[in-house]
């Protein structure tokens, strides 16, 4: 009879290891459980997500900071000098400009040599009043000069047309010889210097 106990014992461990082996499968089932209802698997790969979407971010912001160079077919445009206003003669080695709109040069001694003052628009000037030395002084308009072969220069201004003669005087338009593009070659003119009024130019 022992013998046949035995087998039975034998029979019942058996059973029991079998049974550990079905408690592993639903270790392994926690496992998966645990990792699909706690997140950890899916968190891990949320968080990720978010460090790439937030690293992408950064690296927008850096390439939105960052201007692009132009192009090989890309044209830059050429700028012209910054005006500095309305020429006024030289103080020593260096050029003086009146303020456009607030200011007007005048300019007298024009029989011999001209010389050159700043004085505020509407103030009396015995010679020649200017008000702009080109036409980036007259927006929308072209810097012009009445010119009279008896008494020379009587004004330079704004106006809208610099063509031909008024009242007997001939009409010249001012320029400047470094502007981007050229005012006076729309005419088929070049800018040189003016003879008269020295450190000016006109079209010519």
């Amino acid at each position: 009879m022992r013998p046949v106990i035995l087998i039975a014992v034998a029979s019942l461990v058996f059973a029991a290891c079998g049974g550990a082996s079905g408690s592993g499968d639903l270790f392994t089932g926690s496992t998966s459980s645990s990792s699909s209802s706690g997140g950890g698997s899916s968190s891990t790969g949320s968080s990720s997500s978010g460090s790439s979407s937030s690293s992408g971010s950064s690296g927008g912001v850096k390439d939105a900071g960052s201007p692009k160079p132009p192009g090989p077919d890309a044209t830059v445009p050429e700028a012209g000098p910054v005006d500095s206003g309305i020429y006024c003669g030289m103080k020593g080695v260096n050029n003086v400009f009146c303020h456009v709109g607030v200011e007007q040069c005048c300019a007298t001694g024009m029989a011999t040599s001209p010389t050159y003052t700043c004085k505020s628009i509407g103030a009396q000037c015995s010679g020649v009043p200017i008000t702009c030395d080109d036409g980036s002084d007259c927006p929308g308009m072209v810097c012009c000069a009445r010119f009279n072969t008896e008494v020379g220069y009587k004004s330079v201004k704004c106006a809208t047309s610099c063509d031909g003669e008024v009242d007997g005087d001939t009409l010249l338009r001012f320029c400047n010889p470094s502007a981007l593009p050229d005012e006076c070659a729309s005419s088929g003119l070049r800018c040189l210097p003016s003879t008269s009024l020295t450190g000016f130019y006109r079209c010519l």
